[in-house]
């Protein structure tokens, strides 16, 4: 081929392009169906909690309240996941739960409410456990969440028998005996709570005589 001078003009080959090898793992048909499976497992999860928690306020039972703790299971997941996060706390966390919420169903649930039907599952084999001792009748009164774990974790505290209350109460009344000056009625109202709160007994209300 000639150029514009009548001299043959020179061809420059194009130059060789080099594709990219693509190395594709090869065919896991066993683990592809697992994944599968997992995922179909968990949309049922979430739809089962979804629909329980938007009849939880015609009925309450210990079951539904465990299959809306299992969907928030998920949801948190989902959270964790989306932030990076290693701990359940913090706006970001707390911000991606709420999306999750409102996405699959659960609006309007608070905070609370979450942690503790997340809570009711993480101890469900226990309080399964614990359910069965009961009397029917306690069993069947018992639906909603907050009052199964505060009733079990009251259960886990070893109740003071007779003896030891009674010891207790000659104790602090050596203790009131040996500081006249000091409020007694306030002082007694704090170590009862302290009892409450760690044996699990009944206090009734004090009043002083007018």
């Amino acid at each position: 081929m000639l150029n514009g001078l009548g001299t043959e003009k020179k061809v420059i080959p194009p130059a060789p392009v080099t594709l990219p090898k693509i190395s594709l793992p090869p065919d896991n048909v066993e683990l592809e169906i697992q994944e599968a499976t997992a995922r179909v497992a968990e949309q049922r999860t979430i739809r089962q909690g979804r629909d329980t928690w938007e009849n939880v306020k015609r009925g309450s039972t210990f079951e539904g309240w465990l299959a809306i703790g299992r969907a928030l299971q998920v949801g948190r997941g989902v959270a964790l996941r989306a932030t990076g996060s290693t701990m359940t706390n913090g706006r970001p966390y707390t911000l991606a739960l709420h999306e999750w919420c409102n996405a699959h169903g659960f609006k309007g649930m608070d905070k609370q409410t979450r942690y503790t039907a997340i809570e009711l599952v993480e101890n469900a084999d226990a309080i399964t456990v614990w359910r069965a001792s009961l009397p029917e009748h306690r069993r069947k009164r018992l639906v909603q969440a907050a009052s199964n774990l505060r009733q079990w974790r009251r259960s886990l505290v070893p109740r003071m028998e007779t003896n030891d209350v009674k010891a207790e109460a000659r104790r602090f009344t050596i203790v009131l005996q040996a500081e006249p000056h000091i409020d007694a009625v306030r002082n007694l109202r704090i170590a009862l709570k302290v009892l409450k709160r760690r044996y699990g007994l009944r206090v009734v209300t004090i009043r002083e005589e007018p």
